[in-house]
């Protein structure tokens, strides 16, 4: 068995290193959020052609996913829906 030089031993160390460091990029790359359009209850009550009162109901019964942005202690201004909500309750609610 033929014993390796100090340089060839380090050069066969790093190519090791960077094959497995690469492999290691690759795995640890996560991909980038998709983000969702955020919808007013008014224009989901415009697309499912209801009022703006069902909508809220709706969200407010967990049919439909919503988010409540800041207090709407007042009035109802904080509610956003994300668009791909609005696509899963129209796909769960078809009739067969």
């Amino acid at each position: 068995m033929e014993s390796l030089t100090s340089i060839e031993r380090y050069a066969s160390i790093e190519m090791c290193q960077q094959a497995v460091g690469a492999r290691n990029d690759k795995e640890n790359q996560m991909e980038a959020p998709k983000t969702d359009v955020l919808l007013k209850a008014s224009e989901v009550a415009q697309e499912l052609k209801v009022h703006v009162t069902t909508v809220y109901r709706l969200a407010n019964s967990g049919r439909l996913r919503a988010h409540h942005i800041g207090q709407g202690t007042i009035r109802r201004r904080g509610l956003r829906i994300p668009k791909s909500a609005v696509a899963e309750f129209l796909r769960e609610s078809a009739v067969a």
